[in-house]
């Protein structure tokens, strides 16, 4: 059985000489349709499943959900607070969460919270986060300080032996 579609009609109508035209005639007569091409499968090999998945929260920090829980949480806390705005999709929020997750985990009197920017837009927009990721800090409801992105300065800040560290343990808040 031949497939000849419309391109191959107005291919066989140029003046060819016969040898060429025999022979185009007779490869396109031996072709198979590509859906009637066999395809062959490996069992062995893992189908990729990709569905929407919560980012796995390590240490102390707790995803916000709703607007109710984040007014709860972070605006109406007596508590030092540092919320992290990150999307599933962002690259520098991904590289940064393990170190927000090990400070959690050596600064227990403050609470760390993460706000999925994609599932509750107007929580961001209301705070004015227009990069990911972006941290606020409050202190008694109050907001203090905002650090926008995931820089290597971020990371410093972050770890044990830096300022912001330090004024955490002795003063246990921000100043």
């Amino acid at each position: 059985m031949s497939f000849i579609n419309s391109s191959t009609l107005r291919l066989a109508r140029l003046p060819l000489s016969r040898a060429t035209s025999s022979l185009l005639r007779s490869s396109i007569s031996q072709r198979t349709p590509f859906i009637a091409t066999p395809v062959r499968t490996f069992s062995s090999t893992p189908i990729p499943h990709f569905s929407h998945s919560i980012p796995k929260m390590g240490g102390k920090v707790q995803l916000i959900s709703s607007v109710e829980e984040y007014k709860s949480l972070v605006t109406d806390s007596k508590e030092p607070v540092v919320v992290d705005f990150f999307a599933e999709w962002c690259g520098p929020c991904k590289a940064i969460a393990p170190a927000i997750e090990k400070f959690s985990e050596t600064h227990e009197h403050v609470k760390f919270y993460k706000v999925d920017v994609d599932n509750l837009s107007d929580v961001a927009a209301d705070n004015g986060v227009s990069a990911m990721p972006t941290f606020l800090f409050y202190k008694n409801g109050e907001l203090v300080d905002t650090v926008r992105g995931a820089n290597p300065l971020l990371s410093v800040l972050l770890s044990p032996r830096s300022l912001l560290s330090k004024r955490l343990i002795v003063h246990g808040g921000f100043l």
